[in-house]
């Protein structure tokens, strides 16, 4: 995502946590397009630190059209294992630092378009990855009455993905057989959520939706 609003003229500010060295190696290849880039670290668990990293990704001077919610933290956990700790920080990652963000953003400037990355998964009462599933729950409401609240300035979307990358934790062939159960039957390319980012920043109409982006996992009950 940040490479195609690099092609399409966009500077960028890159958010990482603990991964710097490939952040660094995307700046590059973005300053390489004859773009400006930046770095920002932070940790979203840290929810403290919402407002300095808000000051430092807004800084004056700049006029920042493009928000995007993607930060995330992925883990199979059930509802009777998940310790305070873990569902604290599926929420600070996933919906309250969005949530401020999102307000920060809109405070400092007067038109946008804020996009969040959400996960097929909201579509169904998934409780193999419940704290993730449910804060993700949240997030898609607050898409919503956020794209309520901000309109008509500001219009606030969500992607909605399915199986794209296997995860770190799973085998490759458990993914491959679910992308076989999907209704398209194949994985979620990345062009195509370039192609859905594309669209809801260019339909001025738009505001309040979801795309699933998702092979058809949303018309199932796979998770």
């Amino acid at each position: 995502m940040s490479l195609s609003l690099a092609e399409r003229g966009f500077d960028i500010v890159i958010h990482y946590n603990r991964s710097k060295e490939e952040a660094s190696r995307l700046s590059e290849e973005i300053r390489g397009m004859g773009r400006q880039c930046r770095l920002l670290q932070a940790d979203f668990a840290d929810l403290d630190s919402v407002e300095e990293t808000a000051k430092k990704l807004f800084s004056d001077g700049e006029d920042c059209q493009v928000l995007i919610n993607n930060a995330s933290i992925f883990n199979p956990m059930l509802f009777d294992k998940t310790p305070l700790k873990d569902l604290t920080n599926n929420f600070s990652v996933h919906f309250f630092y969005p949530f401020f963000l999102t307000k920060f953003f809109a405070e400092k400037y007067a038109k946008g378009v804020v996009i969040n990355i959400l996960d097929s998964r909201i579509t169904d009462e998934d409780i193999e990855f419940f704290p993730y599933t449910l804060s993700k729950k949240s997030l898609a409401s607050f898409t919503r009455m956020s794209a309520r609240a901000l309109a008509p300035d500001i219009r606030v979307n969500a992607i909605c993905p399915g199986p794209v990358l296997p995860p770190g934790f799973d085998e490759p062939q458990n993914m491959e057989k679910k992308v076989s159960r999907l209704p398209l039957q194949k994985a979620v390319a990345i062009p195509d959520i370039i192609r859905a980012l594309d669209y809801l920043l260019d339909n001025e109409s738009v505001t309040g939706e979801f795309l699933f982006v998702d092979g058809g996992m949303h018309l199932t009950n796979i998770t």
